[in-house]
This record gives C-alpha cells, sequence and structure tokens, in this order.
C-alpha cells in the first residue's frame, strides 16, 4: 500500500514504514531503504547507493501493507537470522504480551530492526526439494530467503524459462556467479525475448540496453515491435509461488499471502521508467530536427509504457504511480495547448486528468491505512486474494467499501 501526500508520502501513526524511497528532481537519485542482504548466513543492512530516477513525483514514497518493492539488486526488506533461525512474524497465538493480534498491524510494526521474516535456508532447500527444483520454486526461495544460491542454480538448469530469463535480464547474467553485476546485457536480453517472443516487456528492456548503449535506431525498432505485442513480468506467479514457500515453512495463510505479496520483487520498472525518458528526450531531438512524425511515433511509445503499468486491475499500486509519472513526463514536454490526436484533447487537460488520477491513489491509500486497525486475519486474507484477482486499487477500494469509517 502506498500511503501517498501531496508532496511527500508519510509513515501512517498506526506503524512504522516498512520500506521508503526518495526521489529528488534536482538530484536525479532515487534511493530505497532501508536495503538488506544476506551475508555469511546473517541478514545485514545493506549499502546504499543511489539509484536512478523512477518517479516523476517529487515525493518520498512509504511502502506499507500491500506495496511492491522496486529494486534492481535485492528485495528492500528482509529478517535478521539468529542461531540459524529466523526472527519474524509469530503467530497471534504465540504473539509477545503487547504486540499486534493481526497480521496487518504486525506487518506495519517492522522498521528497520525489525523486518519482515525471511526463511531459514533448511525451510527454502525443503521447498525446493519438494517441488523437483522447477524453475519457478528456485525463483521462489530466492525471494523467499535471498540466498542467492537459489537463482545461480536457476539460472544454470533453466535458463530458457521466461521467468528466469526475466530474472538473468535483471540480475545481470548470463553468468550464474555474478547475479549483482550491471542491470542487463546483451546476452541474457536476447535470451529474455527468444524465450518469450510475444513479450512486450522482452523488447522493452533490451529496448532500454541499447539506449544505455548509445544504440538509439535500435532502441526505436525495439520499441516499435514491442506495440503490438502483450506485455507479462511474471509478478503474479512468483508471489503465489513464494506464498507456497511461507505456508510450506509453517506460516499462516495470511501471513504467508501479505510477506509473499509485500516483499515481492519488481526490478523491472525501473528500467522500464528509464526507457519512457529516453524515449521522450530522443523526440525532443526529433522535433528540433523538424521530423514531428518521428517524434509524435516515439511519444506515442512512451504514454504506451506509462498507460500499460497504469492499466485497470494492475496488480500493484506501485505500477499505477509509476504509470501515471511516465505520462505526465511526456505530456510535460509538449505544449499545453495542443490537441492529443488520439483523445482529442487538450495536452493541459488530460495533464489535469492524471492528475486528478494520482490523487484519487493518494486518497484511497490514506483511508486504507486507517483502515489496517481494524483489519482481521480473515479480512487480510481476502484483501490479498482480491489483489491477485483484480489488482491492489480495487482491493483496497473493496477493504475501504467493507470497513466504513465512524
Amino acid at each position: 500500500m502506498l500511503e501517498v501526500g501531496a508532496n511527500e508520502m508519510k509513515q501512517s501513526d498506526t506503524g512504522s514504514m516498512l520500506t521508503q524511497a526518495s526521489f529528488s528532481s534536482d538530484s536525479g537519485n532515487l534511493s530505497t531503504g532501508p536495503r538488506y542482504e544476506r551475508v555469511d548466513g546473517t541478514i545485514v543492512p545493506k549499502t546504499e547507493k543511489p539509484m536512478k530516477p523512477i518517479f516523476v513525483i517529487g515525493a518520498v514514497v512509504t511502502l506499507g501493507i500491500a506495496a511492491l518493492v522496486v529494486s534492481q539488486k535485492v528485495r528492500t526488506t528482509a529478517s535478521h537470522v539468529t542461531a540459524g533461525k529466523t526472527v519474524g512474524i509469530p503467530s497471534a497465538a504465540g504473539a509477545a504480551p503487547g504486540s499486534p493480534t493481526t497480521v496487518a498491524r504486525r506487518l506495519f510494526s517492522y522498521d528497520k530492526t525489525n523486518p519482515p521474516p525471511l526463511l531459514t535456508l533448511a525451510q527454502a532447500e525443503a521447498f525446493v526439494e519438494q517441488h523437483q527444483r522447477k524453475p519457478e520454486a528456485l525463483l521462489a526461495a530466492y525471494q523467499a530467503s535471498l540466498d542467492e544460491s537459489f537463482l545461480r542454480e536457476a539460472l544454470e538448469k533453466h535458463p530458457q524459462d521466461p521467468r528466469v530469463a526475466l530474472a538473468a535480464a535483471v540480475n545481470g547474467g548470463p553468468d550464474p556467479k555474478h547475479v549483482r553485476q550491471a542491470p542487463s546485457n546483451r546476452t541474457s536480453l536476447d535470451t529474455f525475448k527468444r524465450s518469450a517472443p510475444d513479450n512486450a516487456l522482452a523488447d522493452y528492456l533490451s529496448a532500454r540496453d541499447h539506449f544505455r548503449m548509445g544504440q538509439a535506431s535500435l532502441a526505436v525498432k525495439e520499441c516499435l515491435a514491442a506495440d503490438a505485442k502483450s506485455m507479462q513480468d511474471y509478478s503474479l506467479d512468483k508471489a503465489q509461488n513464494t506464498e507456497a514457500a511461507y505456508r510450506s515453512a509453517g506460516y499462516s495463510e495470511a501471513e504467508s499471502k501479505a510477506i509473499s505479496e509485500t516483499t515481492l520483487l519488481m526490478p523491472h520498472i525501473a528500467p522500464l521508467r528509464e526507457l519512457a525518458r529516453d524515449l521522450t528526450t530522443a523526440a525532443t531531438t526529433h522535433r528540433q530536427r523538424g521530423d514531428e512524425a518521428s517524434a509524435q511515433k516515439l511519444l506515442r511509445t512512451a504514454m504506451s509504457i506509462g498507460s500499460r503499468l497504469d492499466a485497470p486491475g494492475a496488480l500493484t499500486l506501485l505500477q499505477s504511480i509509476v504509470g501515471v509519472a511516465v505520462q505526465l513526463d511526456v505530456l510535460q514536454s509538449l505544449d499545453p495547448a495542443a490537441t492529443l490526436p488520439d483523445s482529442g484533447v487538450t495536452v493541459q487537460a488530460q495533464i489535469g486528468h492524471l492528475r486528478q488520477r494520482r490523487e484519487a491513489i493518494q486518497a484511497a491509500s490514506r483511508q486504507f491505512h486507517a483502515l489496517l486497525e481494524v483489519m482481521s486475519d480473515e479480512d487480510t486474507i481476502a484483501y490479498f486474494e482480491r489483489l491477485k484477482k483484480l489488482g491492489e486499487e480495487a482491493a483496497m477500494l473493496w477493504v475501504i467499501t467493507n470497513h466504513p469509517t465512524q
């Protein structure tokens, strides 16, 4: 859940923030925190490094119960491991006196010193073995434990599986021993394209890499090829398999759903945001050269990326927020009085519509955040089931409708 303010997204009074990202339009840096990694069997805070901008909104983003994290490298929340045991969410019956008694409240009690739990290596290994070391099981084990051996095994044994190929493309493959190198490389991107020829995401990520390498004409070709394809990021599949991993380790249904959804890795969002910016910059160059037709084609492609992210039923609010930001970024490069050819409305009117859309997300997230105090574990289960079927925004509105404020 994103609790969004007009100029900043603030920590709710109901609990500590789960993870935070901040954007500065002046410096152009995005940083996420807290960040963790597994070092010699122990989860420790990861050294912060600036990331490239994702949002055009000058905001501090607090990602709460249903937010999915953008990270190029590692999940932004994890658990401490002590003496081989994970210290995380206790069952409601076994919670310490004075601790939150529902999953929703416990999720919002997390902070830098008390992050959500990871599976132990033994628990993750048991899950993988139970599922015949299939690619989806290995990826879920990596998601749930942060142990890179599972990701390396997936890359070694199942390189042609599109879900694994995507993981390689955004984590730095194809060398499985260096899964944290550059965000993408040509070999892994080409493998992803071959394994998912009808997936626009493969073309978009490839295009972003071409722009990064100064190959603008190849990037544009990839983007135009993507326009006629659907886009699939396999996030729902990954969340469901990660939920199964937590269930296999003895976590309750509510806990498994909540942890798997709130710690979901979505490292492909940042390259999409960067690609839209590349396209907008290229369009400006074409316009300055007098090639308005090419400029319009590139701007339509950039807008398409934004609208795909903010599509009805988007799995996460993060996708919606970034999608709106992408479209605003494109429109703000145009003459406000110009008329958009597809809709017939002016640029300024469309900017106003998108701002209203953003404000609606902000209002819904604030209402939802306030209702966490009254959400039972049964409510939490129902919420996450609706999230998987209808998307996070629709699930939040269901909670708001069924739990009116007094």
